[in-house]
């Protein structure tokens, strides 16, 4: 589905502005896989901890992309999308065009964004109400 979602813009090239949208969500699994490193450099090993100016500067700048890129652009790029798409039924009067299967996928993508945002949010907001761990750690592959 991901190679399929990622030619879009070669098939259709009106929509080329859209690979760099799509392939934004990159930098922010860029800083998630940096932020596993990190965390698991100050595990066991006391030689090898990081200052916490790393460790904290990486932790924000993956909370930062998380919220800007999937929270923000997505969905955005979903209304441009469906904008778009409102335009070409309107003009064509035909509900059947190909490009419209980027907007199902992408929409999905959106609603998946969702579900991981409310997973890695949800213990922080509990710890910040006093109903979780106080200890809030990387849960769930996030």
């Amino acid at each position: 589905t991901a190679i399929l979602y990622l030619t879009g813009p070669i098939f259709f090239p009106a929509y080329n502005w859209f690979i760099g949208c799509a392939l934004s969500v990159e930098v922010n699994t860029w800083f998630l896989i940096l932020r596993r490193v990190v965390y698991k450099q100050g595990g066991n090993d006391k030689s090898k901890k990081l200052s916490p100016i790393i460790t904290e500067t990486v932790s924000i700048l993956f909370y930062v992309t998380w919220v800007l890129i999937r929270c923000i652009v997505y969905p955005w790029v979903l209304m441009i999308f469906l904008q778009l798409a409102v335009e070409i039924v309107v003009e064509t009067r035909s509900l059947l065009h190909y490009p419209f299967i980027f907007i199902a996928v992408h929409f999905v993508l959106c609603c998946l964004n969702l579900k991981w945002t409310y997973d890695l949010f949800k213990p922080i907001v509990a710890k910040w109400f006093g109903k979780g761990r106080q200890e809030v750690a990387i849960q769930n592959g996030l």
